[in-house]
């Protein structure tokens, strides 16, 4: 929730900042920031620790572009590789070492990709787990209430969801797979 509201008190600070509460404001350009690929997805969350939001987004082109806040924008996109055509993007701490780590559901390649943060804005090479027929979106969770973060992702070619329970050491277990209108059981 802090994140959050840290993201929306700097939009706020934009909006005032520019003159758009007034009948004779004007639209400004916005920054744009180069990214790897076409961009699909986007994530926020302060992976370097220094406070500020940092953006995640993933890329048609197989990887993602981490861009770490500045007081005034973003720095240059760092590119990392994840599983082929990767079109949705999450972070959370799954290793429970306080530092977010992100995971892409990776529809070309049928996979999640995790890479784990190392809590300087940079991020471990990408371990994949087989996700299911055509990953397009992700979510994060503890959907078994055993206090370690798990992971469901939707799989467009599949028409089911699939569900890897995580083991708190930023490992997955294999997918529990919804059969199509069915239900999902839970170990």
């Amino acid at each position: 929730m802090f994140r959050s509201n840290m993201l929306l008190s700097a939009i706020a600070m934009i909006w005032f900042a520019t003159g758009l509460t007034t009948r004779t404001s004007q639209f400004v350009e916005a920054p744009q920031y180069a990214a790897r690929g076409g961009a699909a997805a986007l994530v926020a969350g302060d992976f370097n620790g220094d406070g500020k939001p940092d953006l995640a987004a993933d890329s048609t082109s197989n990887g993602i572009s981490v861009l770490l806040g500045t007081a005034t924008g973003f720095e240059a996109a760092v590119d990392y590789n994840t599983g082929f055509g990767p079109t949705g993007v999450a972070a959370a701490d799954f290793n429970g070492d306080g530092k977010l780590d992100l995971v892409t559901a990776n529809s070309g390649g049928r996979t999640m990709s995790v890479l784990l943060g190392n809590g300087d804005g940079t991020f471990r090479p990408r371990i994949d787990y087989w996700a299911g027929s055509g990953p397009s979106s992700i979510v994060v969770g503890d959907f078994n209430n055993d206090g370690k973060l798990d992971v469901a992702v939707t799989n467009v070619k599949g028409a089911n969801i699939s569900v890897l329970l995580g083991n708190g050491d930023g490992t997955f277990q294999t997918p529990l797979n919804s059969a199509k209108r069915g239900q999902l059981q839970m170990r």
